[in-house]
């Protein structure tokens, strides 16, 4: 004799369950792609502007340090403003025309 299985209350929550467990599993990668294709295709100059600002980045400082004074009161050094400029070689195409 054959017993054809009686279906359960229990077996039909676990079939709900894996079923909305598959569903966030696929909508969570779903979500990450469509915010990213979103930002790429509407934030683009924003984000553009912030790596130029990044690469292209002007340093100004106005920090003094107090002079340093020997036991006598003497002066032994002191701050000197001076300028400083730099540059990355990632992004220097011609090393001749860079010193222009």
């Amino acid at each position: 004799m054959l017993h054809r299985p009686v279906s359960s209350p229990f077996a039909f929550n676990v079939k709900s369950r894996m079923r909305l467990a598959g569903f966030v599993i696929l909508l969570a990668p779903l979500v990450i792609f469509l915010r990213l294709a979103y930002m790429q295709t509407f934030l683009h100059e924003e984000f553009a502007n912030k790596a130029e600002r990044a690469i292209y980045n002007y340093l100004a400082e106005d920090r003094l340090r107090g002079k340093i004074l020997d036991v006598n009161g003497r002066e032994l050094a002191e701050s000197v403003r001076t300028h400083s400029c730099g540059v990355n070689k990632r992004y220097v195409k011609d090393k001749n025309k860079t010193v222009d």
